[in-house]
């Protein structure tokens, strides 16, 4: 797995499974980080900024919560530079998935976990981050 300025993923909320979303920092370098939240069909839901740049070496966790009755869809994180705002290399991410079930003999969680897709070079980071200003207002 290596990093990128562009990381793609799923996002869950069907039959009682949850999501967090995990974005890591491995850099030396402080990265500015946008998260979009989409639909099945495309449709801009959420977009969050980093209330702070992101750390050498932080972690940022975000639970995905209930996006507008939606049950599904697709995530797009970008990393920027905090000063220029332009594109810059430098996150990887991991989405994991939950289920807590009641059994007879108490609460039961189940989870998975797997690597955010890590979109090579900043081509197509640069013109995803335009649409998503564009798409989210963000």
């Amino acid at each position: 797995m290596s990093f990128s300025a562009y990381l793609v993923g799923t996002w869950e909320r069907r039959l009682g499974i949850g999501t967090t979303i995990q974005i890591i920092n491995p850099t030396d370098r402080h990265l500015d980080v946008i998260v979009a939240f989409f639909d099945d069909n495309e449709k801009c839901l959420k977009c969050i900024r980093s209330e702070e740049p992101l750390s050498p070496n932080d972690l940022w966790e975000i639970p995905v919560g209930k996006l507008k009755r939606k049950k599904f869809g697709v995530v797009k994180i970008i990393s920027l530079d905090p000063e220029s705002k332009k594109i810059m290399l430098g996150i990887v991410g991991f989405k994991r998935h939950y289920l807590a079930a009641k059994e007879p003999e108490g609460i039961e969680v189940a989870f998975s976990e797997s690597p955010l897709a890590a979109i090579p070079g900043n081509k197509y980071a640069e013109v995803e981050y335009k649409l998503i200003r564009k798409r989210c207002n963000c």
